[in-house]
């Protein structure tokens, strides 16, 4: 059947439309399914659950039955099941700012081309509108359409509402390579996790991501550290201080455990930090700790002999896997000036007061720990009565400033 346009109207033209067999595509605004007895995907089920929006104008479009047929099994059930002198308006239940979206697949089932350039979110408005309704040659333009922006296009606010996705929108075939795409502007913000805890903003940014993300960012081949003390440092931290991660389950915590890999971990970690953090100790069991104690002890060829085992400590969890890629940052660097003024107060002092002053850095992280200078100036001791021509001497070992060395806190 094929009809004109008609604008929203008075039940007069509603009335002439019945008569023509117009099919008309009004845009409203809430979120869910489309109206009609038509079967939508896993991805319009999750959608439906979305809470609803406040209302938008209509938008009404003139379209032809036999089009939107063939590019659609949800419109082609819906025209299908019509019968009688009924009013032929195909009502969309959009988002409040959807509209658009569903336009540009009205558009796109005549046309065959999405417009050039089309920013990020609106090409995620497009595909979900073409999943919901099914319209798959829509769905495949646009998910390659967003496949093919470059990461510097992607906001870690669109990423971030990806990973928030409910887990049958996210896990859907339809959105494999958008979720793909999400997943590279994840790592590319993320991917090296010495970078990360060193810098305050990205530590910040870290301790919000949503479950999801760092579940990703945890199981990816592709993460970097200097040790993978790191990774455990980032998910403690995720676990103890960001907002998702204090509301996360035990269950879900021993799973992000369970991407750690064990047998990487530096010794003091293993025997002590393990021990000493409750919800770790809780989640791992005494055996697993021994395996993982007794694989990264070992020199390289027992390791390898360990692997071999049918039953050994490769093959028993997920923990032991192979080393993650090595980070850029590869050693702690301390950029740290002292002014000649404190150095002279602080001699001053030790010398008054016969103690030792001391004065530190500021933190670094690295591989797990926070590093610190320390640089300490203390009285020397009193010399032996010296000759007149060792005097000089004498006054400049009153003076001397020992540097003392590094303490990890």
């Amino acid at each position: 059947a094929a009809g004109p346009s008609s604008r929203a109207g008075s039940r007069r033209q509603q009335q002439q439309q019945q008569q023509q067999g117009a099919v008309t595509l009004p845009a409203a605004a809430a979120a869910g399914a489309a109206a009609g007895d038509g079967a939508g995907s896993s991805l319009a089920a999750a959608a439906a659950t979305g809470q609803l929006q406040q209302r938008a104008p209509e938008l009404r479009l003139p379209v032809h039955a036999v089009v939107l047929a063939g590019f659609s099994e949800y419109f082609k059930a819906l025209i299908c099941s019509w019968s009688g002198n009924l009013n032929r308006t195909i009502t969309l239940d959009v988002g409040v700012h959807e509209g658009h979206a569903a336009e540009l697949m009205v558009e796109f089932m005549y046309t065959g081309r999405l417009p050039a350039d089309s920013p990020p979110d609106e090409l995620l408005r497009m595909i979900r509108l073409a999943d919901q309704y099914q319209v798959s040659r829509f769905l495949a333009a646009a998910s390659a359409s967003f496949e093919a922006l470059p990461l510097s296009r992607l906001g870690l606010g669109l990423v971030l509402e990806l990973f928030c996705l409910p887990p049958l929108m996210a896990e859907a075939p339809e959105l494999a390579r958008v979720m793909g795409k999400a997943r590279a502007k994840l790592l590319e913000l993320y991917g090296d996790l010495e970078k990360v805890w060193a810098s305050e903003p990205l530590r910040e940014q870290f301790l919000a991501l949503p479950l999801p993300a760092l579940r990703c960012l945890l199981s990816s081949d592709a993460t970097a550290v200097a040790a993978e003390n790191s990774a455990l440092v980032a998910l403690a931290g995720w676990v103890e201080e960001g907002e998702a991660g204090r509301a996360a389950t035990p269950a879900q915590r021993k799973e992000l455990l369970g991407l750690i890999r064990l047998p990487y971990l530096t010794s003091s970690f293993i025997g002590d930090v393990l021990h000493s953090v409750a919800w770790i100790r809780d989640a791992l069991d005494t055996k697993q700790l021994l395996n993982a104690f007794q694989f990264a002890a070992a020199s390289e060829s027992t390791r390898q002999r360990l692997a071999s085992y049918e039953f050994g400590p490769s093959s028993q969890t997920p923990h032991f896997r192979c080393p993650r890629p090595l980070s850029s940052v590869t050693r702690a660097s301390f950029e740290w000036a002292i002014e000649l003024s404190t150095i002279k107060r602080m001699v001053a002092d030790a010398k008054l007061w016969g103690r030792v002053v001391e004065l530190s850095s500021p933190l670094h992280y690295f591989a797990g720990f926070w590093w610190q200078l320390l640089f300490n100036v203390e009285k020397a001791p009193a010399l032996p009565e010296a000759a007149p021509d060792g005097a000089a001497a004498a006054a400049a070992a009153a003076a001397v400033v020992e540097f003392v060395g590094v303490r990890c806190p």
